[in-house]
């Protein structure tokens, strides 16, 4: 999965359109299936699929930019996954990389607890009143809402490493 998602973030943004679709199409015709006595027909899910992929491609495009290309998007991830700055890295723009990526977390953390909170809650309201399987919904969205504040906090800590690893090397050089 980490090779895949190493993948798709290097990949040209017409590539992410069409996993970004095909994946939203394909899970919530899935679940449509699965759940629905009386499922949508298939061209509501390709269409929701092609909005989805829309709406992601111009996010991950806005998100490339602000971070300088998707060479530097992939070269953030692996500084982040093995705590190491990558050799020969420019102390000045890797240090607003990080502190851009660190104010991203900060930011973005108690949206998105708040966010699989009310999915959870939304869950929990249609496990009782319409189907059992919500529950496995709601399991999940919890999951994940521990999953984006103890990552979040793990990625804050990874930046600080790095940007000791920075000054570190600020200090050699003097």
């Amino acid at each position: 999965m980490r090779r895949f998602n190493r993948w798709l973030l290097a990949a040209p943004l017409y590539v992410q359109f069409l996993v970004s679709a095909a994946t939203f199409g394909l899970v919530t015709f899935g679940l449509d299936e699965a759940v629905s006595d009386h499922p949508e027909p298939w061209v509501l899910h390709v269409f929701g699929g092609l909005l989805y992929g829309a709406f992601m491609t111009g996010f991950f495009a806005w998100r490339r930019r602000k971070d300088g290309g998707a060479a530097q998007q992939l070269a953030l991830a692996t500084a982040l996954r093995t705590g190491r700055l990558l050799e020969g890295a420019d102390p000045d723009s890797w240090r607003m990389l990080l502190d851009d990526k660190e104010r991203t977390l900060r930011r973005w953390r108690p949206w998105g607890i708040v966010e699989f909170a009310a999915f959870a809650g939304l869950a929990v309201v249609l496990a009782i009143t319409q189907d059992p399987i919500w529950w496995a919904f709601a399991a999940v969205f919890v999951a994940m809402g521990i999953g984006v504040a103890v990552g979040g906090r793990r990625n804050e800590a990874r930046i600080a490493r790095l940007r000791a690893a920075l000054d570190d090397e600020r200090r050699q050089a003097v």
